[in-house]
């Protein structure tokens, strides 16, 4: 398994991963607001300092998540693993990478917008709500301090 940093080249890549994560989600009574993503959104956001990692599989791109700082926290989004990659653990390894690229940057949280199905998963991983979803959005923001042990989220 490899992990690294994205370039503003891996847009057409991060796109694809993207939707196929976020397509289960289309005909949800509030779709998710990745499937509105267009491919020249994400490079113009890649330009303007968006960050972004890609995990893959024998060479094959199965995971990827944007993310960035805001203060002290590590926000991250678009949290996608390929469909026929799930359930493999994956989504912990990519937050473990997160959390200690994160702490080389001196930050002390990790935080996201969840829908309500993936809470219990978000939990599981030390993560805490901190704000009730809106009407609007009905996500949830969740947070993590990295002061807690890594270790913890392969629990």
């Amino acid at each position: 398994m490899d992990i690294r940093h994205a370039k503003s080249s891996d847009a057409m890549l991060l796109y694809e991963l993207m939707q196929s994560a976020f397509k289960r989600f289309e005909h949800d009574a509030t779709p998710a607001a990745a499937l509105n993503d267009s491919l020249l959104s994400i490079k113009q956001q890649l330009r303007r300092g968006l960050k972004a990692l890609i995990v893959s599989e024998a060479g094959q791109p199965v995971a990827m998540s944007f993310y960035t700082e805001v203060g002290n926290d590590c926000f991250f989004s678009r949290f996608s693993v390929h469909p026929d990659h799930q359930r493999k653990g994956l989504g912990k390894i990519m937050l473990l990478w997160l959390a200690e690229d994160a702490k080389t940057q001196g930050l002390q949280t990790l935080s996201c917008l969840a829908r309500e199905q993936n809470l219990h998963y978000y939990e599981r991983l030390g993560f805490q709500v901190s704000c009730l979803p809106t009407e609007e959005t009905g996500l949830y923001t969740l947070y993590k301090p990295l002061e807690q042990k890594e270790a913890e989220l392969c629990m």
